[in-house]
Protein backbone atom coordinates (compact mmCIF):
# COMPACT_ATOMS: atom_id res chain seq x y z
CA UNK A 1 0.00 0.00 0.00
CA UNK A 2 1.14 3.80 -0.69
CA UNK A 3 -0.08 7.10 0.88
CA UNK A 4 -2.02 7.42 -2.36
CA UNK A 5 -3.94 3.94 -2.24
CA UNK A 6 -4.86 4.78 1.35
CA UNK A 7 -5.84 8.38 0.69
CA UNK A 8 -8.15 7.13 -2.11
CA UNK A 9 -9.30 4.28 0.09
CA UNK A 10 -10.30 6.84 3.05
CA UNK A 11 -11.83 9.37 0.69
CA UNK A 12 -14.03 6.14 -0.90
CA UNK A 13 -15.32 5.67 2.42
CA UNK A 14 -16.26 9.27 3.39
CA UNK A 15 -17.83 9.97 -0.22
CA UNK A 16 -19.57 6.46 -1.29
CA UNK A 17 -23.25 5.96 -1.27
CA UNK A 18 -24.04 9.81 -1.84
CA UNK A 19 -23.76 12.53 -4.60
CA UNK A 20 -21.78 15.68 -3.01
CA UNK A 21 -21.22 19.47 -4.01
CA UNK A 22 -17.82 20.71 -4.83
CA UNK A 23 -16.82 22.16 -1.29
CA UNK A 24 -18.11 19.24 0.21
CA UNK A 25 -16.24 16.80 -1.77
CA UNK A 26 -13.60 19.54 -0.57
CA UNK A 27 -14.22 18.74 3.07
CA UNK A 28 -14.19 14.86 2.47
CA UNK A 29 -10.62 15.29 0.87
CA UNK A 30 -9.53 17.59 3.84
CA UNK A 31 -11.30 14.72 6.41
CA UNK A 32 -9.18 11.71 4.16
CA UNK A 33 -6.22 13.42 5.35
CA UNK A 34 -6.91 14.03 8.96
CA UNK A 35 -7.79 10.47 9.48
CA UNK A 36 -4.16 9.21 7.81
CA UNK A 37 -2.47 10.38 10.76
CA UNK A 38 -3.58 7.58 12.60
CA UNK A 39 -1.90 5.50 10.07
CA UNK A 40 0.92 7.05 9.46
CA UNK A 41 1.74 8.71 12.51
CA UNK A 42 1.31 12.34 14.31
CA UNK A 43 2.51 15.11 12.81
CA UNK A 44 2.88 13.19 9.20
CA UNK A 45 0.28 15.68 7.76
CA UNK A 46 -0.93 18.72 9.47
CA UNK A 47 -4.42 21.03 8.84
CA UNK A 48 -4.93 24.37 9.03
CA UNK A 49 -8.25 25.82 8.56
CA UNK A 50 -7.84 29.31 7.04
CA UNK A 51 -9.93 32.58 6.23
CA UNK A 52 -11.72 32.55 2.68
CA UNK A 53 -11.00 36.04 0.75
CA UNK A 54 -10.17 36.94 -2.44
CA UNK A 55 -6.91 38.53 -4.14
CA UNK A 56 -6.84 41.39 -6.93
CA UNK A 57 -5.59 41.55 -10.40
CA UNK A 58 -5.73 43.12 -14.05
CA UNK A 59 -7.07 40.17 -16.14
CA UNK A 60 -4.08 39.43 -18.82
CA UNK A 61 -6.54 37.52 -21.57
CA UNK A 62 -9.61 38.52 -23.42
CA UNK A 63 -11.27 35.17 -22.29
CA UNK A 64 -14.45 37.14 -22.56
CA UNK A 65 -15.49 40.39 -23.80
CA UNK A 66 -14.12 43.59 -22.71
CA UNK A 67 -12.24 41.80 -19.82
CA UNK A 68 -8.35 42.17 -21.03
CA UNK A 69 -6.88 45.14 -18.82
CA UNK A 70 -9.91 45.21 -16.16
CA UNK A 71 -9.26 44.71 -12.35
CA UNK A 72 -11.05 41.43 -11.02
CA UNK A 73 -11.21 40.04 -7.87
CA UNK A 74 -11.30 36.28 -7.19
CA UNK A 75 -10.48 33.75 -4.61
CA UNK A 76 -6.70 32.44 -5.13
CA UNK A 77 -7.21 28.77 -4.26
CA UNK A 78 -9.27 26.49 -1.97
CA UNK A 79 -5.97 24.91 -0.58
CA UNK A 80 -2.24 25.45 0.08
CA UNK A 81 0.35 22.51 0.17
CA UNK A 82 3.77 22.42 1.37
CA UNK A 83 5.52 19.26 0.97
CA UNK A 84 8.72 18.58 2.85
CA UNK A 85 11.21 16.01 2.65
CA UNK A 86 14.26 16.50 5.76
CA UNK A 87 15.90 13.53 4.17
CA UNK A 88 16.54 15.15 0.87
CA UNK A 89 16.18 18.32 2.32
CA UNK A 90 13.45 19.64 -0.16
CA UNK A 91 10.32 21.52 -0.11
CA UNK A 92 7.74 21.83 -2.31
CA UNK A 93 4.88 24.35 -2.58
CA UNK A 94 1.81 24.93 -4.31
CA UNK A 95 -2.39 25.75 -4.58
CA UNK A 96 -4.86 23.74 -5.50
CA UNK A 97 -8.17 24.68 -6.56
CA UNK A 98 -10.90 22.28 -6.61
CA UNK A 99 -13.40 21.69 -9.01
CA UNK A 100 -16.41 18.96 -9.09
CA UNK A 101 -17.49 18.21 -12.76
CA UNK A 102 -19.41 14.73 -12.94
CA UNK A 103 -18.64 14.18 -16.86
CA UNK A 104 -14.75 14.81 -16.53
CA UNK A 105 -14.32 11.78 -18.42
CA UNK A 106 -13.26 10.83 -21.19
CA UNK A 107 -12.42 14.51 -22.77
CA UNK A 108 -11.07 15.96 -19.64
CA UNK A 109 -13.61 19.34 -20.09
CA UNK A 110 -15.62 20.90 -16.61
CA UNK A 111 -16.59 24.15 -15.78
CA UNK A 112 -14.74 26.97 -14.56
CA UNK A 113 -14.10 30.93 -13.75
CA UNK A 114 -12.33 31.86 -16.51
CA UNK A 115 -10.95 35.24 -14.35
CA UNK A 116 -9.36 32.90 -11.94
CA UNK A 117 -8.20 30.36 -14.62
CA UNK A 118 -6.33 33.63 -16.23
CA UNK A 119 -5.07 34.35 -12.61
CA UNK A 120 -3.69 31.17 -11.89
CA UNK A 121 -3.02 29.73 -15.86
CA UNK A 122 -1.02 32.66 -16.49
CA UNK A 123 0.49 33.42 -12.48
CA UNK A 124 -0.38 36.58 -12.37
CA UNK A 125 1.07 39.61 -10.12
CA UNK A 126 -1.91 39.90 -7.51
CA UNK A 127 -2.51 41.92 -4.72
CA UNK A 128 -4.11 41.19 -1.18
CA UNK A 129 -5.50 43.88 1.77
CA UNK A 130 -2.58 46.19 0.16
CA UNK A 131 0.14 44.10 -0.47
CA UNK A 132 1.39 43.12 -4.05
CA UNK A 133 2.38 39.86 -4.05
CA UNK A 134 4.40 38.01 -7.28
CA UNK A 135 4.59 34.67 -5.71
CA UNK A 136 3.16 33.12 -8.55
CA UNK A 137 4.85 35.40 -11.22
CA UNK A 138 8.35 34.56 -10.12
CA UNK A 139 7.72 30.83 -9.92
CA UNK A 140 9.99 28.45 -11.62
CA UNK A 141 7.56 25.70 -11.93
CA UNK A 142 4.13 26.18 -13.69
CA UNK A 143 2.37 23.22 -11.21
CA UNK A 144 2.84 25.85 -8.78
CA UNK A 145 -1.11 26.98 -9.54
CA UNK A 146 -3.10 23.59 -10.55
CA UNK A 147 -6.36 22.18 -10.25
CA UNK A 148 -8.11 19.14 -9.13
CA UNK A 149 -11.24 18.23 -10.74
CA UNK A 150 -13.72 15.81 -8.80
CA UNK A 151 -15.56 13.39 -11.18
CA UNK A 152 -17.64 9.73 -11.24
CA UNK A 153 -15.38 6.91 -12.09
CA UNK A 154 -15.99 4.14 -14.09
CA UNK A 155 -17.89 2.14 -10.81
CA UNK A 156 -19.48 5.63 -9.76
CA UNK A 157 -17.47 6.42 -7.45
CA UNK A 158 -15.99 9.94 -6.42
CA UNK A 159 -12.13 10.55 -7.72
CA UNK A 160 -9.94 13.58 -8.53
CA UNK A 161 -7.95 14.62 -11.13
CA UNK A 162 -5.38 16.70 -11.13
CA UNK A 163 -3.27 19.23 -13.84
CA UNK A 164 -1.18 22.04 -13.93
CA UNK A 165 -3.39 25.13 -14.65
CA UNK A 166 -1.37 26.20 -17.71
CA UNK A 167 -2.66 23.34 -19.35
CA UNK A 168 -5.85 24.52 -19.25
CA UNK A 169 -7.64 26.29 -22.17
CA UNK A 170 -11.10 27.58 -22.53
CA UNK A 171 -13.48 25.87 -25.27
CA UNK A 172 -14.44 28.26 -27.33
CA UNK A 173 -17.42 28.79 -28.92
CA UNK A 174 -17.47 30.96 -32.81
CA UNK A 175 -13.47 32.29 -31.68
CA UNK A 176 -14.86 33.59 -28.47
CA UNK A 177 -15.22 31.61 -25.05
CA UNK A 178 -18.72 32.60 -23.74
CA UNK A 179 -19.30 29.82 -21.73
CA UNK A 180 -17.32 28.54 -18.41
CA UNK A 181 -16.45 25.39 -20.15
CA UNK A 182 -12.65 24.37 -19.95
CA UNK A 183 -10.46 21.46 -21.16
CA UNK A 184 -6.87 20.45 -19.85
CA UNK A 185 -4.36 18.62 -21.94
CA UNK A 186 -1.95 17.86 -19.91
CA UNK A 187 0.07 14.58 -20.91
CA UNK A 188 -1.81 12.36 -18.41
CA UNK A 189 1.07 10.51 -15.94
CA UNK A 190 4.35 11.60 -17.64
CA UNK A 191 6.61 13.52 -15.65
CA UNK A 192 9.15 16.21 -17.51
CA UNK A 193 12.22 17.95 -16.49
CA UNK A 194 11.29 21.90 -15.79
CA UNK A 195 14.40 24.23 -14.74
CA UNK A 196 16.06 21.18 -13.73
CA UNK A 197 13.31 19.74 -11.75
CA UNK A 198 10.80 17.00 -12.09
CA UNK A 199 7.30 17.79 -12.50
CA UNK A 200 4.35 15.76 -13.42
CA UNK A 201 2.26 16.85 -16.10
CA UNK A 202 -1.05 15.97 -14.71
CA UNK A 203 -2.87 12.70 -13.56
CA UNK A 204 -5.91 10.75 -13.17
CA UNK A 205 -6.43 9.89 -10.27
CA UNK A 206 -6.45 10.84 -6.72
CA UNK A 207 -3.65 7.66 -5.93
CA UNK A 208 -1.89 9.33 -8.74
CA UNK A 209 -1.91 12.79 -7.21
CA UNK A 210 -0.77 11.94 -3.44
CA UNK A 211 1.96 9.82 -4.35
CA UNK A 212 3.27 12.53 -7.25
CA UNK A 213 3.37 14.98 -4.23
CA UNK A 214 5.20 13.12 -1.49
CA UNK A 215 7.49 12.03 -4.25
CA UNK A 216 8.51 15.64 -4.57
CA UNK A 217 7.11 16.21 -8.46
CA UNK A 218 4.47 18.68 -7.85
CA UNK A 219 4.64 22.48 -6.82
CA UNK A 220 7.55 24.77 -6.33
CA UNK A 221 10.91 24.30 -4.89
CA UNK A 222 11.99 26.36 -2.00
CA UNK A 223 15.03 26.15 -0.28
CA UNK A 224 14.53 27.91 2.46
CA UNK A 225 10.93 27.71 4.76
CA UNK A 226 11.58 31.32 5.07
CA UNK A 227 10.78 32.26 1.64
CA UNK A 228 7.50 30.76 2.29
CA UNK A 229 6.57 33.55 4.92
CA UNK A 230 2.67 33.60 6.05
CA UNK A 231 -0.85 32.36 4.68
CA UNK A 232 -4.25 32.78 5.84
CA UNK A 233 -2.19 34.12 9.20
CA UNK A 234 -0.31 31.30 9.99
CA UNK A 235 3.45 31.90 9.98
CA UNK A 236 4.58 28.48 8.07
CA UNK A 237 8.28 28.86 9.27
CA UNK A 238 7.19 28.06 12.57
CA UNK A 239 4.35 25.84 11.87
CA UNK A 240 6.67 23.50 10.16
CA UNK A 241 9.60 23.51 13.10
CA UNK A 242 6.76 22.38 15.38
CA UNK A 243 6.04 20.00 13.20
CA UNK A 244 9.56 18.42 12.75
CA UNK A 245 10.27 18.83 16.84
CA UNK A 246 7.50 16.47 17.48
CA UNK A 247 8.31 13.69 14.78
CA UNK A 248 10.19 11.11 16.21
CA UNK A 249 10.82 9.19 13.45
CA UNK A 250 12.95 12.42 11.72
CA UNK A 251 15.97 14.10 12.67
CA UNK A 252 16.17 17.24 11.35
CA UNK A 253 17.63 20.15 13.09
CA UNK A 254 15.93 23.44 12.60
CA UNK A 255 18.95 25.18 11.32
CA UNK A 256 18.21 22.55 8.09
CA UNK A 257 15.10 24.34 7.23
CA UNK A 258 17.34 27.46 6.34
CA UNK A 259 19.84 25.96 3.94
CA UNK A 260 20.98 27.86 1.24
CA UNK A 261 19.31 30.89 2.12
CA UNK A 262 21.07 33.69 0.07
CA UNK A 263 20.01 31.93 -2.76
CA UNK A 264 16.30 32.39 -1.98
CA UNK A 265 16.61 35.60 -0.73
CA UNK A 266 14.22 38.24 -2.06
CA UNK A 267 12.50 35.74 -4.60
CA UNK A 268 9.28 35.96 -3.34
CA UNK A 269 9.10 38.27 -1.00
CA UNK A 270 7.45 37.80 1.93
CA UNK A 271 4.16 35.30 1.42
CA UNK A 272 2.41 37.38 3.48
CA UNK A 273 -1.57 37.16 3.90
CA UNK A 274 -2.58 34.70 1.61
CA UNK A 275 -6.37 33.36 2.27
CA UNK A 276 -7.24 30.18 1.51
CA UNK A 277 -9.71 27.65 2.63
CA UNK A 278 -6.93 25.34 4.05
CA UNK A 279 -3.04 24.79 4.26
CA UNK A 280 -1.89 21.05 4.48
CA UNK A 281 1.79 20.70 6.19
CA UNK A 282 2.70 17.30 4.73
CA UNK A 283 6.04 15.60 5.93
CA UNK A 284 6.50 12.97 2.77
CA UNK A 285 9.49 11.02 4.88
CA UNK A 286 7.25 10.19 7.62
CA UNK A 287 4.94 8.69 4.79
CA UNK A 288 7.19 7.03 3.33
CA UNK A 289 8.57 4.99 6.45
CA UNK A 290 5.25 3.75 6.45
CA UNK A 291 5.36 2.48 3.13
CA UNK A 292 8.75 1.06 3.01
CA UNK A 293 7.70 -1.42 6.46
Amino acid sequence: MSFGSDLKEKFDILTRGSRYIEVELFTKLQDALILLEKSYGPYGIKLIHGDRSKVTFTVSSNHVTGTMGTTKKRELADMFFVVMSPSKKKIRLFFLQNKSYADFMPNHMFQADLMQLDLLKNRLEFEYKGRVNNILEKAKMPSIASYGVFYWDKKFNYDMAYMRADSIDPVKYSGMSLSRTVQSNAAWGMKYRVNGHRQLDGCITLEEFADGMIDMTIGEPVCCLKAIGYICGYEIETMCRELLRNDEKVAWDARDLEWDEQSISNQYGKVKGIATKGITIINADTLKCNDDK
